[in-house]
Protein backbone atom coordinates (compact mmCIF):
# COMPACT_ATOMS: atom_id res chain seq x y z
CA UNK A 1 0.00 0.00 0.00
CA UNK A 2 1.43 3.35 -1.04
CA UNK A 3 0.85 6.13 1.49
CA UNK A 4 0.27 8.99 -0.92
CA UNK A 5 0.14 11.58 1.84
CA UNK A 6 3.88 11.03 2.30
CA UNK A 7 4.69 12.42 -1.14
CA UNK A 8 4.62 15.70 -3.02
CA UNK A 9 6.12 14.48 -6.31
CA UNK A 10 5.76 11.36 -8.42
CA UNK A 11 8.44 10.72 -11.01
CA UNK A 12 7.52 8.12 -13.58
CA UNK A 13 9.38 6.26 -16.31
CA UNK A 14 8.00 6.29 -19.87
CA UNK A 15 8.98 3.25 -21.96
CA UNK A 16 7.41 0.12 -20.51
CA UNK A 17 5.66 2.13 -17.80
CA UNK A 18 3.31 4.66 -19.42
CA UNK A 19 3.48 3.32 -22.96
CA UNK A 20 4.34 0.08 -24.76
CA UNK A 21 7.55 1.16 -26.46
CA UNK A 22 8.42 -2.32 -27.72
CA UNK A 23 5.15 -2.68 -29.63
CA UNK A 24 5.34 0.87 -30.97
CA UNK A 25 8.94 0.47 -32.11
CA UNK A 26 8.28 -2.89 -33.75
CA UNK A 27 5.43 -1.47 -35.81
CA UNK A 28 7.51 1.54 -36.84
CA UNK A 29 10.48 -0.63 -37.82
CA UNK A 30 8.23 -2.94 -39.85
CA UNK A 31 7.16 0.14 -41.77
CA UNK A 32 10.79 1.21 -42.30
CA UNK A 33 11.77 -2.27 -43.50
CA UNK A 34 8.94 -2.18 -46.05
CA UNK A 35 10.26 1.14 -47.33
CA UNK A 36 13.75 -0.34 -47.76
CA UNK A 37 12.32 -3.35 -49.60
CA UNK A 38 10.38 -1.12 -52.00
CA UNK A 39 13.41 1.10 -52.66
CA UNK A 40 15.72 -1.87 -53.27
CA UNK A 41 13.21 -3.50 -55.60
CA UNK A 42 13.34 -6.99 -54.17
CA UNK A 43 16.17 -9.48 -54.27
CA UNK A 44 18.61 -10.59 -51.55
CA UNK A 45 19.57 -7.05 -50.57
CA UNK A 46 15.97 -6.07 -49.90
CA UNK A 47 15.38 -9.18 -47.82
CA UNK A 48 18.35 -8.40 -45.60
CA UNK A 49 16.86 -5.17 -44.26
CA UNK A 50 14.30 -6.54 -41.82
CA UNK A 51 12.84 -4.86 -38.75
CA UNK A 52 14.91 -7.23 -36.59
CA UNK A 53 18.10 -6.24 -38.43
CA UNK A 54 17.29 -2.55 -38.08
CA UNK A 55 16.91 -3.04 -34.36
CA UNK A 56 20.13 -5.05 -34.14
CA UNK A 57 22.02 -2.34 -36.00
CA UNK A 58 20.74 0.31 -33.60
CA UNK A 59 22.01 -1.72 -30.64
CA UNK A 60 25.35 -2.33 -32.38
CA UNK A 61 25.88 1.32 -33.18
CA UNK A 62 24.90 2.42 -29.67
CA UNK A 63 27.85 0.39 -28.31
CA UNK A 64 30.41 2.06 -30.57
CA UNK A 65 32.73 4.47 -28.72
CA UNK A 66 31.93 7.27 -31.16
CA UNK A 67 28.27 7.15 -30.15
CA UNK A 68 28.75 7.02 -26.38
CA UNK A 69 27.36 10.55 -25.98
CA UNK A 70 25.03 10.49 -28.98
CA UNK A 71 21.29 11.07 -28.74
CA UNK A 72 18.80 8.29 -29.47
CA UNK A 73 17.88 10.16 -32.64
CA UNK A 74 21.49 10.22 -33.87
CA UNK A 75 21.87 6.52 -33.19
CA UNK A 76 18.64 5.65 -35.00
CA UNK A 77 19.57 7.75 -38.03
CA UNK A 78 23.00 6.12 -38.15
CA UNK A 79 21.43 2.65 -38.03
CA UNK A 80 19.33 3.41 -41.11
CA UNK A 81 22.40 4.76 -42.92
CA UNK A 82 24.33 1.61 -41.99
CA UNK A 83 21.50 -0.61 -43.26
CA UNK A 84 21.48 1.26 -46.55
CA UNK A 85 25.26 0.99 -46.94
CA UNK A 86 25.27 -2.75 -46.23
CA UNK A 87 22.52 -3.21 -48.82
CA UNK A 88 24.60 -1.32 -51.39
CA UNK A 89 22.26 1.66 -51.40
CA UNK A 90 23.93 5.08 -51.69
CA UNK A 91 21.01 7.45 -51.22
CA UNK A 92 21.23 9.92 -48.32
CA UNK A 93 17.92 11.52 -49.23
CA UNK A 94 16.15 8.17 -48.95
CA UNK A 95 17.78 7.42 -45.60
CA UNK A 96 16.72 10.79 -44.21
CA UNK A 97 13.16 10.27 -45.48
CA UNK A 98 12.91 6.83 -43.85
CA UNK A 99 14.29 8.20 -40.59
CA UNK A 100 11.85 11.14 -40.57
CA UNK A 101 8.92 8.82 -41.31
CA UNK A 102 10.01 6.44 -38.56
CA UNK A 103 10.15 9.17 -35.95
CA UNK A 104 6.84 10.72 -36.98
CA UNK A 105 5.07 7.36 -37.04
CA UNK A 106 6.55 6.31 -33.71
CA UNK A 107 5.33 9.37 -31.86
CA UNK A 108 1.95 9.62 -33.58
CA UNK A 109 1.16 5.95 -32.98
CA UNK A 110 2.58 5.57 -29.50
CA UNK A 111 0.65 2.81 -27.71
CA UNK A 112 -0.29 4.00 -24.24
CA UNK A 113 -1.12 1.44 -21.59
CA UNK A 114 -4.82 1.76 -20.68
CA UNK A 115 -4.03 2.42 -17.02
CA UNK A 116 -1.58 5.26 -17.73
CA UNK A 117 -3.87 8.24 -18.25
CA UNK A 118 -6.30 7.36 -15.41
CA UNK A 119 -3.31 7.02 -13.07
CA UNK A 120 -1.75 10.33 -14.08
CA UNK A 121 -5.03 12.15 -13.67
CA UNK A 122 -5.68 10.55 -10.28
CA UNK A 123 -2.25 11.65 -9.06
CA UNK A 124 -2.83 15.20 -10.29
CA UNK A 125 -6.28 15.24 -8.67
CA UNK A 126 -4.65 14.21 -5.39
CA UNK A 127 -2.55 17.38 -5.59
CA UNK A 128 0.82 15.82 -6.39
CA UNK A 129 3.31 16.96 -9.01
CA UNK A 130 4.26 14.53 -11.80
CA UNK A 131 7.53 14.44 -13.72
CA UNK A 132 8.49 12.12 -16.56
CA UNK A 133 12.03 10.77 -15.98
CA UNK A 134 13.26 8.77 -18.96
CA UNK A 135 16.36 7.48 -20.71
CA UNK A 136 14.37 7.49 -23.95
CA UNK A 137 13.60 10.40 -26.25
CA UNK A 138 9.84 10.68 -25.74
CA UNK A 139 8.75 13.76 -23.83
CA UNK A 140 5.28 14.26 -22.36
CA UNK A 141 4.47 16.55 -25.29
CA UNK A 142 5.53 13.98 -27.88
CA UNK A 143 3.52 11.35 -26.03
CA UNK A 144 0.40 13.51 -26.05
CA UNK A 145 0.45 13.80 -22.26
CA UNK A 146 1.59 17.40 -21.79
CA UNK A 147 -1.63 18.31 -20.02
CA UNK A 148 -1.19 15.51 -17.48
CA UNK A 149 2.54 15.75 -16.65
CA UNK A 150 4.20 18.81 -15.14
CA UNK A 151 7.70 18.35 -16.57
CA UNK A 152 9.81 16.01 -18.71
CA UNK A 153 13.42 15.03 -18.00
CA UNK A 154 15.14 13.24 -20.87
CA UNK A 155 18.54 11.73 -20.14
CA UNK A 156 20.26 13.13 -23.23
CA UNK A 157 19.11 16.66 -22.44
CA UNK A 158 20.03 16.35 -18.76
CA UNK A 159 23.49 14.97 -19.57
CA UNK A 160 22.99 12.09 -17.15
CA UNK A 161 21.11 8.84 -17.48
CA UNK A 162 19.67 6.17 -15.25
CA UNK A 163 20.97 4.30 -13.28
CA UNK A 164 23.16 7.25 -12.28
CA UNK A 165 21.57 8.55 -9.04
CA UNK A 166 22.57 12.06 -10.08
CA UNK A 167 19.88 11.93 -12.75
CA UNK A 168 17.27 11.69 -10.01
CA UNK A 169 19.00 14.40 -7.99
CA UNK A 170 18.70 16.68 -11.02
CA UNK A 171 15.00 15.94 -11.39
CA UNK A 172 14.02 16.62 -7.79
CA UNK A 173 16.18 19.73 -7.62
CA UNK A 174 14.46 21.16 -10.68
CA UNK A 175 11.05 20.22 -9.29
CA UNK A 176 11.89 21.76 -5.90
CA UNK A 177 10.93 18.68 -3.89
CA UNK A 178 13.03 16.72 -1.39
CA UNK A 179 14.07 13.17 -2.20
CA UNK A 180 12.15 11.84 0.79
CA UNK A 181 8.94 13.39 -0.53
CA UNK A 182 9.32 11.81 -3.96
CA UNK A 183 8.13 8.45 -5.26
CA UNK A 184 9.53 7.02 -8.49
CA UNK A 185 7.65 4.38 -10.48
CA UNK A 186 9.23 2.40 -13.30
CA UNK A 187 9.66 -1.02 -14.87
CA UNK A 188 13.44 -1.50 -14.71
CA UNK A 189 14.77 -2.98 -11.42
CA UNK A 190 18.19 -1.33 -11.71
CA UNK A 191 17.48 1.95 -13.51
CA UNK A 192 14.13 2.75 -11.92
CA UNK A 193 14.11 1.09 -8.51
CA UNK A 194 17.64 0.55 -7.24
CA UNK A 195 18.99 3.82 -8.66
CA UNK A 196 16.05 5.85 -7.34
CA UNK A 197 16.49 4.33 -3.88
CA UNK A 198 20.21 5.11 -3.99
CA UNK A 199 19.28 8.72 -4.73
CA UNK A 200 17.08 8.78 -1.62
CA UNK A 201 13.69 8.48 -3.33
CA UNK A 202 11.02 5.93 -2.54
CA UNK A 203 10.51 3.55 -5.45
CA UNK A 204 7.86 1.21 -6.81
CA UNK A 205 8.54 -1.53 -9.34
CA UNK A 206 5.94 -1.82 -12.11
CA UNK A 207 6.17 -5.43 -13.26
CA UNK A 208 3.64 -5.79 -16.06
CA UNK A 209 5.10 -9.06 -17.37
CA UNK A 210 5.40 -11.06 -14.15
CA UNK A 211 9.21 -11.02 -14.23
CA UNK A 212 11.61 -12.31 -11.60
CA UNK A 213 13.27 -9.70 -9.43
CA UNK A 214 17.10 -9.80 -9.72
CA UNK A 215 18.57 -11.68 -6.77
CA UNK A 216 21.51 -9.25 -6.56
CA UNK A 217 19.22 -6.31 -5.70
CA UNK A 218 17.33 -5.66 -2.48
CA UNK A 219 13.64 -6.45 -2.91
CA UNK A 220 11.38 -3.51 -3.81
CA UNK A 221 9.14 -2.02 -1.16
CA UNK A 222 6.30 -1.75 -3.64
CA UNK A 223 5.67 -4.21 -6.48
CA UNK A 224 2.85 -3.41 -8.92
CA UNK A 225 1.42 -5.39 -11.82
CA UNK A 226 -0.44 -2.37 -13.15
CA UNK A 227 -0.72 1.32 -12.31
CA UNK A 228 -4.29 0.62 -11.27
CA UNK A 229 -2.80 -1.20 -8.27
CA UNK A 230 -1.74 2.09 -6.72
CA UNK A 231 -4.36 4.69 -7.58
CA UNK A 232 -4.36 7.55 -5.02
Amino acid sequence: MIEWRDYQLVTVDGDGTLWDFELTMRRALDRSADQFAARLGGGPAAGSVTSAELRRLRDEIALRPGYAQASMEEIRRASFAEAAARAGLDDEEFVEAVYADYMEYRFQHLVHYPDALPFLRAVRKAGLLIALATNGNTTATKAGLAGDIDASFVAYDVGLKKPDPRFYHHVIERMGVAAGATLHIGDDPLEDVDAARTAGLAAAWLDRAGSRWPAALAAPTHRLSTLADCMP
